[in-house]
């Protein structure tokens, strides 16, 4: 879960600005084996555009989750999700991959994993 020191730090939108990340209500789990896994317990976040943000804290807090929810990876269990004024959450599978390959770039921590690959096998990978 987000702990309460992270929330209390995110500022309030300035008035008239136009929000580009908001999460409303965003709650998002893990399953492992029979044991729920909670992340995310209606999180709310507003980022207005042109606003910079950090997202850090220590293993385990949802960082690589609010990431993967914001770039259209994953889907929250409930709650919204919206990037630039569209909704992810009310989006298919074939929906957010159409919008990624619009919208969004990643560079994944475990890129090096790809070198040890042979190229054949990272070519039909990403082909």
């Amino acid at each position: 879960m987000m702990p309460t020191t992270m929330r209390s730090q995110i500022a309030p939108m300035a008035r008239g600005a136009q929000t580009l990340i908001e999460l409303i209500g965003v709650t998002k789990t893990y399953h492992k084996g029979g044991t729920v896994i909670p992340v995310f317990d209606e999180l709310d976040l507003t980022v207005p555009q042109g606003e910079f943000l950090s997202v850090v804290g220590p293993s385990g807090t949802g960082k690589s989750t609010l990431l993967h929810l914001l770039g259209g990876l994953d889907r929250a269990d409930c709650g919204d999700v919206r990037v630039g004024g569209e909704c992810l959450n009310a989006m298919g599978e074939g929906e957010r991959t159409l919008w990624r390959s619009r919208h969004v770039g990643f560079v994944f921590q475990q890129y090096r994993s790809e070198e040890r690959r042979g190229g054949e096998e990272c070519r039909s990978r990403w082909s």
